[in-house]
């Protein structure tokens, strides 16, 4: 069974550490949000316009920025890589609970 590992979230999804990740996801759910159902209410093509223009911003702006944001994301995966050795340092600390006395027997 896999958890949830927030500290993993920006390994596993690692094109949204970027503006031209969350400009291609925005653009998806803009699709999605101005294509579906069937009837179309106002407010869905109010998101879907908003989604849209910054799904042609945030490439834009990833572009201009690109050595700077490749410099923050390769910082912000140093920083879960420390925090999870801290995690797994505190996990080896904790004492390991003994089971209460007849626990065995209930089982």
């Amino acid at each position: 069974m896999l958890e949830l590992s927030l500290l993993n979230m920006r390994v596993w999804f690692f094109f949204l550490n970027f503006g031209w990740g969350k400009g291609l996801a925005l653009f998806f759910i803009s699709t999605l949000v101005m294509g579906s159902g069937i009837t179309i209410i106002w407010l869905d093509v109010l998101f879907g316009v908003i989604y849209f223009i910054q799904s042609l911003l945030l490439p834009i702006m990833s572009t201009i920025y690109r050595g700077q944001e490749y410099a923050k994301v390769e910082q912000l995966l140093k920083d879960v890589e420390e925090q999870k050795k801290e995690k797994a340092a505190n996990k080896e600390k904790k004492p390991k609970k003994k089971p209460a006395e007849g626990a065995e027997n209930r089982a």
